[in-house]
Order: C-alpha cells, then structure tokens, then sequence
C-alpha cells in the first residue's frame, strides 16, 4: 500500500453516537437557517432598512444565494441607505456589492440573481468599471465557455458601453470557437456580432464565405455536435439568396374590354421575390408607357414576397413598357441586403405579362438579375455545402448530416 493512500484500509462503520451528533448537527444549521429567513422577513414587514438589515441579507444571501426574495430586500435598504450618502460613499459601498457578487458567483455561476443583482449595482453606481467587467467575464469563460449566463452577461456590457467594439467581440467569438466547436453561445453571440462588426455588404459576403469554411470544419471535427449545423442553417439563410433575384409583371387593364379590371381603367406593376422584401420608406418605381412615363403608387404593404404598384389609368394592349427600379429600393430583413438596380420591359399583353431583364447595375449579374457573394453565386453556395456534405457522410456514415442532406 503507498504511504500517501488508503488502499487495504477496512472501512470502519459510523457508530450510531457518531450519526446522532452528526444529525444534530444538520439540525442545528437547519434551524439557524429558519430563523435568519424568519429575521429577514420580519425585518422586511416592519420596513426596517437600515444597516443591520443589510448585515442579515449578507448571511443569508451568503448560504443562499438563490433567495431572490432577499435580494430584493437588499436593493431596497440600499436604495434608502444611499438617500442620505454623498456620491463617494455610494460608489464605496456600490463596490462592496460588487465583490459580494463576485464571491457568490464562484460558488453559484449560473444564478439569475446574483448575476441582475450586478447588472443593478452597476446601474447604480456613480462610476462603474465596464473594463473590470470584462475581465471577469473572460476569467468565467476560461473556467466554463459555454456558460449562457456569462454570454448574456457579456452582451449586456457590450451595449453598455455602447455596443463596444462589434469588430473585436466578433474577433472574441472566433477565438473561443477555436478553442471548442460546440460552443453554441459563442456560435450565437457571432450571428448577432457580424451584421455589426462589417457594415457594407461586401464586408459582409467575404466573412459569411469565410464562415462557411470555418463551419465545415466544425462540421468535421465534431459532426455530433448540433451547434455548427444550426449556424451553417444562418449562414445559408444570410446569403443574398434573399433578394438575388426577382421578377416583374404588368397586369394589364384594356378600356375596351369587359373583364374584372376594367371598372377601374387601371393597370398594374407586380414585382416579386422568392422570400420576404422590404420596400424603402417613400421607394418609387419608375414606369415608362410607349415613352410616357405614367406615375405608380404602392398598393401592398411594405414588406412582402409581392409588391404590387398601381398605374395612373390603363395600359393598352400592344404597348412597350419599361419599369426601372432604382438599387437598394428593397431591402432584405437578415444581412440587410439590398436589391441592385435593375430595368425590365416589354409588350403587353391581354392579361398578365412577364416583363424581360433589359440590364441591370452589377456587370457580372445574370439575366435572373443575381447579386454576386463575394465572386460566387448564391446556388453555387449550397452546391459546394452538400458537396461537403456529401463527402463527410462518406468518411462518417453515421453522422446525422446524412438526415441533413436528405
């Protein structure tokens, strides 16, 4: 047997006047415990706030930290006790709030409580420290990365101090990625960094490409994990599929005829797009009959898959009609992707009338009139994601991508 162990040692069993103290004991805490909740919810009905008060708050916060009822008595003596302190010595005793916090968080990481008691100190007092913060949350981190509560704490700093610096919290999330794939809060607070931290849409396609990249090898590493597939699923609902292409109608009204239309002797412009678009605050279309330009008022709601416009009067049949829209005029709801500029024109017809691409501003766009992502075309994107796919279900037969890509 080694000196430093217990190995071959027999068990001696607990005699019966051992367990007796050692219940005694327990029942001793027990009571003392019933009665400083006692104390405490007397002292709150008899509206003392005072410093004693607070002294019994700290004894029992300190045993339970979950007690919210108590920490709601606590801000309550506090906000008296500050009524009649100058500004240095509520920012002192802000401090002693703020270590009471701390201390409780090494045992109790994940309290609601503890943890909007800080968040309230914070707001309460005359000078917070946002840098020390900071420094605690990456010191939590380090101990439990995938704690939500930290995260949610941290996004909360960051939009203290003015939603910080988009760029480095994204630049934060690539490094605790790095350091463990299933990390689905650090996943999640980048979804929320990218839009911030890259401004203009370019900006924006060459990280999603380079997310795509960063994602598969999530995907490769750990293809069991369920944090990267969900944020491949954003990443391919952020691509400019949004609003890469569209199509535009003119529904026809002939005064000659007897159809539906004709009670109101006016035509119409449809436009569409395969998912929800948004149309700018006061956005026209400019529509052009046989070379007169005729006026178009919206007739749908702002942000639709359809947005129809109504034509001043009817449009007869035979005629050639342009209708330009104006770049960024619609606008998607995820990377804030806007439409490019784009001419369409035609004859029409008797009904309803597909207008044709005539140009439109990107000199590498398709006649679908596509919005390039970084040099590759929206479908390609998910051509090259069920590639991989495909390939990793060859090397992991039994990974759940295969239900993925089904």
């Amino acid at each position: 047997m080694s000196s430093f162990g217990y190995h071959g040692i027999k068990r001696v069993a607990t005699s019966e006047a051992a367990r007796a103290e050692r219940a005694a004991r327990e029942r001793s805490k027990i009571e003392a415990y019933r009665q400083l909740c006692q104390q405490t919810v007397d002292l709150r009905r008899d509206g003392v706030l005072d410093a004693d008060s607070l002294a019994v708050t700290t004894a029992l916060l300190n045993q339970n930290p979950e007690f919210y009822t108590v920490w709601n008595f606590r801000r309550e003596i506090l906000q008296r006790l500050f009524a009649d302190m100058d500004v240095d010595a509520v920012q002192a005793s802000c401090e002693k709030e703020i270590k009471l916090t701390e201390s409780l968080l090494r045992v109790a990481p994940k309290s609601y409580w503890v943890w909007n008691h800080r968040r309230w100190t914070l707001e309460t007092m005359p000078r917070p420290s946002w840098e020390r913060e900071l420094k605690l949350i990456g010191a939590m981190l380090e101990m439990d990365a995938r704690n939500f509560h930290v995260w949610d704490y941290r996004r909360y700093v960051a939009k203290s101090m003015g939603n910080g610096d988009p760029k480095a919290e994204f630049d934060f999330t690539t490094h605790k990625i790095n350091q463990n794939f299933s990390n689905f809060s650090a996943w999640h607070y980048r979804s929320q960094m990218l839009p911030k931290a890259f401004a203009d849409a370019s900006s924006q396609q060459d990280v999603v490409l380079q997310d795509f990249e960063l994602v598969r090898n999530a995907i490769y590493t750990e293809p069991a994990d369920q944090s990267a597939w969900l944020y491949q699923r954003w990443l391919l609902g952020q691509e400019p599929s949004l609003l890469r292409s569209c199509s535009v109608y003119v529904v026809a009204s002939h005064p000659a005829t007897d159809d539906a239309l004709s009670s109101s002797a006016s035509a119409a412009v449809v436009v569409t797009f395969p998912h929800g678009a948004k149309l700018r605050r006061g956005g026209q279309i400019v529509v052009t009959v046989d070379g007169r330009m005729v006026a178009a008022t919206p007739a749908t709601t702002m942000f639709g898959r359809l947005h129809a416009f109504l034509l001043d009067g009817a449009v007869a049949r035979g005629s050639q009609i342009v209708v330009e829209m104006a770049a960024g005029l619609f606008g998607g709801n995820k990377l804030d992707v806007a439409s490019v500029g784009i001419t369409t024109r035609g004859t029409v017809g008797d009904s309803v009338t597909r207008l044709e691409v005539a140009c439109d501003a990107p000199a590498n766009a398709s006649a679908a009139s596509e919005l390039p992502l970084g040099g590759v075309q929206g479908d390609d994107i998910w051509a090259v994601e069920l590639a991989s796919l495909k390939e990793l279900v060859e090397i992991e037969p039994d990974s759940k991508c295969k239900y993925e890509i089904a």
